[in-house]
């Protein structure tokens, strides 16, 4: 499919064509991987706990939980560190509950830390027998500790964590989010004091000898992932990783790269946080500011409602100039804004060198190809259709426009991706739970690398 993608040039906007595969139900490697998103986009949305089967259920949610605590007697009475691996949840075992009501059973989970803090957020770790995985599970953005890490943008050199964890081929002279790294690094110390993850896969008495590592996570979990997974290569060669709706703003451009070879990232429609890194955010200020410039009528006017019978696009003529060239020269508003542009590039140039992060691997995009529309029949005269969504790979230069739209925030809560994952998986005739496929076995490196050729032969 043909995509349009925002470029600056100057204090010009413009857009630019670009040709992305369409996911196919016909392709191996591409049924495999909206099945694998499918089967463990659960486990993703269970690490948030008790609080989001509340979000996500405001009225039922109490009683989901407590029917989901009366079924599993065996987990009451769980204090910290006393309940088989499982640390920071509270008496009544509420976090593990929400865990179990994503479908997995108790002995499939080897170790929870609920933990959090600025530098610590919870995780776990499950066995998926029927994929052969092993699974680490981090929480995304819920607390308020967690927005300080998300807050914690600057850019770091990870060439001193590329010596210790030993990933120097593809991390040395590359940069990484701040908060993100700390979170990393904290959950590698903590999988190393307890030694679950080595207990379960490596040695002579490993249990799930021959099983595959897997990390993953959603939104802020979701970037910690990719950097968890990097730093875990060296010593788990296969690992894998799953990004749902990944922050904007994990990697620098050639690490985001070569990550491709082991992440896969899930970006739903037009959620705001995977276009959430420098460019995408001077792009939206330049763009207001742009559009504020550009009004030739008294600003009420651009307030009040359209007509009935007004178009947007000859409204938009109306009202607006129709590019900053347009702008007459005596306008105060654009000077000034013209001067601010300059001031900004200024600092950037005396701040040292630009360091943009993108999100993390290869960019699954879900895409909205119908709006919502209203049933015909007259038993759900007031029932929204869902949308309609179909999967493309995407570049990080695709997501650099943040979209102002309704469904901006909506678009990333984890129990719509979610829905929407499995809408897309139902359309490849996918069922769950999700059982791997012929291809799923294979599907690591070796397919991801050929589908990014697969890719790049339709683009050329």
């Amino acid at each position: 499919c043909i995509i349009f993608r925002l470029e600056r040039i100057g204090l010009e906007v413009c857009y630019t064509a670009a040709l992305r595969k369409v996911l196919s139900s016909k392709n191996d490697a591409d049924i495999s991987a909206i099945n694998e998103g499918a089967r463990f986009c659960r486990l993703a949305l269970g690490i948030y706990g008790w609080m989001m089967e509340l979000i996500e259920r405001p009225v039922t949610g109490c009683f989901v939980l407590g029917c989901s605590w009366c079924r599993h007697p065996s987990i009451h009475g769980c204090n910290s560190g006393k309940n088989g691996g499982i640390v920071g949840d509270n008496f009544l075992g509420c976090q593990k509950i929400a865990l179990l009501n994503q479908g997995i059973e108790p002995n499939q989970i080897k170790y929870a830390s609920f933990t959090q803090g600025v530098v610590k957020t919870p995780y776990c770790i499950t066995v998926d027998e029927e994929w052969k995985y092993v699974v680490i599970t981090i929480r995304g953005t819920l607390s308020l500790d967690d927005a300080v890490a998300d807050l914690t943008i600057r850019p770091v050199l990870l060439d001193m964590w590329a010596e210790r964890y030993g990933f120097q081929e593809e991390g040395t002279g590359e940069f990484c989010h701040k908060g993100m790294l700390d979170i990393a690094v904290w959950i590698c110390e903590d999988l190393q004091s307890h030694g679950t993850l080595d207990q379960l896969l490596t040695g002579d008495n490993a249990e799930f000898s021959g099983y595959r590592l897997l990390v993953e996570g959603h939104s802020l979990g979701a970037g910690v992932a990719a950097v968890v997974a990097t730093m875990l290569r060296s010593k788990y060669p296969s690992v894998r990783c799953l990004a749902f709706s990944p922050p904007g703003c994990v990697f620098s451009r050639h690490l985001s790269e070569s990550s491709k070879h082991y992440v896969t990232s899930y970006v739903l429609g037009d959620d705001v946080v995977p276009r959430l890194g420098l460019t995408g955010v001077e792009n939206l200020r330049h763009e207001v500011l742009s559009i504020f410039a550009r009004i030739k009528v008294p600003k009420h006017i651009v307030l009040r409602p359209l007509s009935r019978h007004e178009d947007v696009i000859e409204a938009n003529k109306r009202m607006l100039h129709g590019s900053s060239a347009d702008i007459p020269p005596e306008s105060t508003f654009w000077k000034a804004v013209q001067e601010f542009e300059e001031v900004q590039k200024i600092k950037k140039t005396e701040g040292g060198p630009d360091i943009g992060l993108f999100p993390p691997g290869n960019i699954i995009h879900l895409f909205r190809t119908t709006e919502d529309r209203r049933c015909l029949d007259l038993s759900c005269a007031f029932k929204k259709r869902p949308d309609n969504y179909v999967a493309r790979y995407a570049e990080v230069d695709d997501l650099q426009e943040i979209i102002v739209s309704a469904n901006a925030l909506a678009d990333h809560q984890p129990f719509t991706v979610l829905a929407e994952l499995e809408r897309v998986a139902e359309s490849f005739g996918l069922m769950a739970p999700y059982s791997p496929t012929t291809s799923s076995s294979s599907t690591g490196i070796d397919s991801r690398e050929s589908r990014g050729k697969d890719r790049k032969t339709s683009e050329a």
